[in-house]
């Protein structure tokens, strides 16, 4: 069979586009791979057929199969039914092969962000969990990284962590944006909001996030509620119902006495917003026994420092305390239990310090120069290395205690 003229240059690009057609299942195409019947029943040569429409041309001389995409979009369809649509509407299939839309996500994320194979992978997996990207995959990218100043690698990490991202309008995100930012926050802030938490894009300004914001500002204060939101995203999530529940709960389980000291509590650790009650409850209780706190004593020291709620009661505040008890000659630091408590009711953070990089080896190094811990100041923890190597230096050359 004699080719047409423009299909001797075009080797390459007829076997790329009946590869490509091989992409939709078809269980015997009654179409032979040089020529096929439309649905006008007409002859078709895809030779012929290739000659007369140039641009398809040009879209697999580049290597491009677009074809591949359509059937990864559109299901299990025929490949008659698809040879039939070429046939009789060229420009118009045309058109739908040209759309950005076929493209994976990371296809078209690689076009306007940088992306490394692993990148790319992970990507593409994480793509999987979502149906459909309505939202333009440029657009939405360029203004990440544009408009709002947002890095490349921050960018990339958002839309692994959720590439339904792209199932936003532009307005939408430009408007959820905007809302932040009229709120008082920084465009810092903002960037950190929406990198740690993209899924807030789906919420409505109106209906959750303004009276979310809100709530926490009337709890914490003007001072401190941008820092916390910026630094915990995931409390915009929690329904202001809950806020109010959960604020109750503190009060009554850590002996709150007012609105201030829950404000307090919150501000110094946020996350007391969304852990369990028991987890908090059980931290709390664990204290409240070891040192058998009253309930003024509870409160003093939760206000002080709540950073207590977040430590692990095995892994964290147990062995401290067993180490603050233990008898120096036998490697402890030689506290009673009525030292440590008032220690512990002066600077609670004491047992937020590690123990294996700070209480242990300073406990160390004053027992080397003889110097009794119980007569320490009960700062002398939160001390710097730099304080603290002074302060053991004025220690060792004026007097020590066994």
């Amino acid at each position: 069979m004699l080719l047409p003229w423009c299909a001797l240059l075009m080797v390459s690009p007829v076997r790329n586009f009946q590869s490509d057609l091989k992409s939709f299942n078809s269980r015997g195409s009654k179409y032979d791979p040089d020529k096929s019947v439309g649905a006008d029943t007409k002859e078709i040569n895809w030779d012929q057929f290739l000659c007369e429409h140039p641009d398809f041309i040009n879209m697999y001389g580049n290597g491009e199969m677009p074809m591949f995409r359509l059937s990864k979009r559109v299901g299990n369809m025929k490949r008659t039914k698809v040879e039939k649509m070429l046939i009789k509407h060229p420009y118009l299939m045309l058109k739908v092969l040209e759309s950005e839309n076929l493209r994976s996500i990371a296809e078209q994320l690689s076009q306007v962000a940088r992306l490394s194979g692993n990148e790319h992978s992970k990507i593409e997996n994480a793509a999987k969990r979502v149906k459909a990207y309505r939202g333009d995959v440029r657009k939405i990218t360029n203004y990440f990284l544009r408009d709002l100043g947002i890095s490349n690698d921050s960018f990339v990490k958002i839309v692994i962590k959720a590439p339904a991202i792209f199932n936003y309008s532009i307005g939408k995100i430009k408007t959820t944006t905007r809302f932040f930012l009229k709120q008082g926050f920084t465009l810092e802030q903002v960037n950190n909001i929406l990198t740690s938490r993209p899924k807030i894009f789906a919420y409505s300004t109106t209906s959750k996030l303004l009276p979310a914001l809100n709530k926490i500002q009337d709890i914490v204060g003007n001072d401190s509620y941008h820092r916390i939101i910026s630094r915990y995203p995931q409390i915009l999530t929690i329904n202001v119902e809950e806020i109010d529940k959960r604020s109750s709960f503190l009060q009554y389980k850590l002996q709150l006495r007012h609105s201030r000291d829950i404000g307090y509590v919150y501000a110094g650790f946020p996350p007391t917003f969304y852990l369990s009650e028991d987890n908090i409850s059980s931290k709390a209780d664990f204290l409240k026994e070891v040192f058998n706190f009253d309930n003024i004593e509870m409160r003093d020291t939760m206000v002080t420092y709540p950073q207590l709620l977040g430590l692990s009661i095995e892994a964290n505040l147990r062995p401290k305390i067993q180490f603050l008890l233990t008898d120096s000659g036998n490697g402890g630091a030689g506290l009673s239990l009525d030292e440590l408590k008032d220690i512990v009711l002066y600077q609670p953070s004491i047992l937020g310090y590690s123990l294996e990089n700070r209480l242990k080896p300073r406990i160390k190094r004053m027992k080397d120069n003889y110097i009794s811990f119980n007569y320490a100041p009960m700062t002398l923890m939160s001390f710097s290395d730099e304080k603290f190597d002074q302060w053991l230096e004025l220690q060792i050359t004026t007097w020590s205690i066994n």
